[in-house]
């Protein structure tokens, strides 16, 4: 009798799980809409389409050789995210958009002249201002002399490896320069005036001339 009883719970329990089983895939993740990337699964991600593109980011004609020259230069500020060739012309992809750009690509690939420097050529001739670092002297050396003759920029550098070769900034400077031209224009006038001239003048025929000679280096010196 145990054992049909055994037997018995063992098949309401089988009886279980097959039911479960089958109403569990009504609501598994089989049964979402189709989607472009895994059924849904694991998001939407695609690659751009065209129309997207175009409603995502700026495409402007590349072209250095006229903003080196004046002519065409961008007004949009943003970021060169990519490139687009149309026969022998060759369109920028700009991203206006306030945020950040991550470039991550392995030793030797571009990053530099494929997609630093012409994000530089593109912020110099659309005016706009940035800092750059620049561990190896590359960009300095590449892009220094046309920011600068091409399209007017000042450039400071600061170099950390020898600080005496920085370009630097004295928070004291206008302060000196103001004490100094204080001191002068105080010195102008007292060396105007007839008591300086008196006792300038009368220090070889004094018999007492050292006190005056004290008292005029002591205003001399102020």
């Amino acid at each position: 009798m145990q054992q049909y009883v055994f037997i018995v719970i063992i098949a309401i329990v089988f009886l279980a799980m097959i039911i479960f089983a089958v109403i569990g895939k009504n609501y598994s993740l089989d049964k979402i809409k189709a989607r472009k990337v895994g059924n849904g699964q694991h998001g939407t991600a695609h690659w751009a389409e065209h129309k997207e593109i175009s409603q995502n980011f700026s495409i402007l004609k590349y072209e250095p050789q006229l903003w080196r020259m004046g002519a065409c230069r961008p007004t949009i500020d943003g970021t060169i995210v990519g490139f687009e060739k149309k026969g022998k012309d060759t369109y920028a992809l700009i991203d206006t958009s306030d945020v950040h750009t991550l470039m991550i690509a392995a030793a030797g690939t571009g990053k530099t002249t494929f997609f630093l420097e012409p994000n530089i050529e593109y912020c110099c001739a659309a005016g706009m201002s940035f800092i750059s670092t620049d561990t190896k002297g590359d960009i300095y050396r590449n892009c220094g002399y046309v920011a600068a003759k091409r399209y007017g920029y000042k450039i400071s550098v600061i170099d950390l490896r020898n600080p005496l070769k920085s370009d630097g900034f004295n928070l004291l400077h206008l302060v000196k320069k103001y004490m100094d031209e204080s001191k002068n224009k105080v010195l102008k006038e007292m060396l105007e005036t007839d008591i300086l001239a008196t006792n300038v003048y009368t220090l070889g025929y004094e018999k007492d001339s050292w006190s005056n000679l004290d008292y005029t280096n002591k205003l001399v010196t102020m």
